[in-house]
Formats: C-alpha cells, structure tokens, sequence
C-alpha cells in the first residue's frame, strides 16, 4: 500500500505508513478540464521497473538524505458542497472552509504559509484533464492567492508521473531520481532492490528550479513544494512479483 512518508526501513516501498489519499470531491464544485492537456510521460528515470535484479550497483546516484515525513492528507477533506465558500479559519496546515448551507470542509496543506484572510469568499475548483480523468487540481482561488493540491499514486511497475499542467501556473517535471535500498519481502533472490527519491523541476517562463523532496522553491511569482515524489522498486516476473508504488504530491501557491 503506497504511503506517505520516505523511508530507510525495512520496506520495499519508500513510503512510511500513513496513507495519503487523493479525496474525491466529485459530487459538488467546480470542474474545469484541461483543453489540450499533456499524456502523462513517466520517461525512463521516471520508472520503478529496473530496480529489482540481479545487480547490487545502484542504477543512480545514490540519495544523500532522504526527504521528511509527509501529511497525512492533502487537499479537501471530503465532497464539496459548493463551488465557493468563506474562509472560517487559517492555519499553517490547513483552511476551514464554511458554506451557505451551514457545511464545513478543511483544505489540508503542506507548504508557506497561506496568503487568505479569515472571512474572505473564495471559489474551489477541481482541474482536471477530462470529466472522467484523475486525479485532479485540487484549488482554492482568491482575490489575490492561488493554493493549488495535487496528489497521485498508482504501481511502480507502470512509472512516476509529473503532475499535469495547471493552467497559468509554473509547469512541473519530474527531475533525475536518486536511489535508496529497500529491504524486499517478495523478492528475496535479489541482492538489491532500491526505491527512487525524485526532485521536481518547476519552470516558469524560461526560469527553472529544481526543488528536491520535502523541500519548497521558489519560481517567478511562484512557491512550489515538493512534498513527496518517490517510487518503489518493481518487478513482474515469473519468479518475482514486485511493486512498492509511487506517490507524487506537489503543492503550489502563488497569485490568483
């Protein structure tokens, strides 16, 4: 089960226990699809597939730290009641959000702090390539500050993906992996198995940062944080099935 925390333990996963779910806030807010979106391209540092065999070299430069604990949960807290809301209360790791209705919903977050101000009308959104691809941006939009969310895990065999583009915001890429080994409980023969540890490359209007896991950067107007972006080992094999997942969680804050 993929988790949220980069790991040194025995693990075949870089990722510690506590989940970090992508919420599904399907049932209300606003939807906008990305005209023209880019596929996703996991590129080849970008997949976890050759990191289980026969080798003990490891096929990267090897990690000279590993990046903090992540959140337990990043972006909405649950389905949104609305496509806008007052902002109830500002925290250093989340929003509470207040309806008309009387509903209540938290926009959990890991970054600088956030730019809203108690009482101020803020729209949420939900950006995403298609009405029926995710994940999704998840965003809160304000007069004059933009906090966006985005969250995605999937198998290690199929590769480490960059978020997709969030419109008039800094495009991401995942940079060049290090490696770290893990300890593999399916796949024993192997006298190696490693875990990638990746860096996000944000550029802005031709200026680029490369900001490495667990860490904030800053580009233009921009503060993007690359909260975890990791894969573990993975293998399909006749004698040896493998797949630590990955997780890619970025959060971005910068002008409405």
């Amino acid at each position: 089960m993929i988790a949220a925390a980069l790991s040194a333990c025995d693990r075949a996963s870089p990722l510690a226990v506590d989940a970090l779910p992508v919420v599904d806030a399907s049932d209300g807010g606003a939807d906008v699809q990305l005209d023209g979106a880019p596929a996703h391209d996991a590129g080849a540092e970008s997949t976890g597939a050759d990191l289980v065999g026969g080798n003990t070299a490891p096929p990267g430069p090897v990690c000279a730290a590993l990046p903090p604990s992540g959140p337990s949960v990043l972006g909405f807290s649950g389905a949104l009641p609305g496509a806008s809301a007052r902002i109830g209360q500002v925290s250093a790791d989340r929003l509470e959000l207040a309806f008309d209705s009387g509903a209540a919903l938290q926009f959990w977050w890991r970054g600088p702090p956030l730019g809203f101000a108690v009482g101020e009308t803020v729209r949420l959104e939900r950006v995403c390539a298609s009405m029926l691809s995710r994940p999704c941006w998840e965003v809160v939009r304000g007069a004059g500050t933009l906090a966006a969310v985005w969250v995605e895990t999937g198998p290690s065999t199929g590769g480490a993906s960059p978020p997709r583009a969030l419109p008039g915001a800094p495009t991401l890429a995942l940079g060049p992996r290090c490696v770290h080994l893990a300890e593999s409980f399916t796949c024993r023969f192997a006298p190696a198995v490693w875990a990638s540890v990746f860096p996000v490359q944000a550029d802005w209007q031709g200026s680029t940062t490369s900001i490495p896991a667990g860490t904030t950067g800053a580009v233009g107007p921009w503060q993007v944080t690359n909260v975890v972006a990791a894969a573990g080992p993975g293998s399909m094999t006749m004698n040896c099935i493998e797949d630590g997942g990955f997780m890619v969680a970025v959060t971005v804050l910068g002008p409405s």
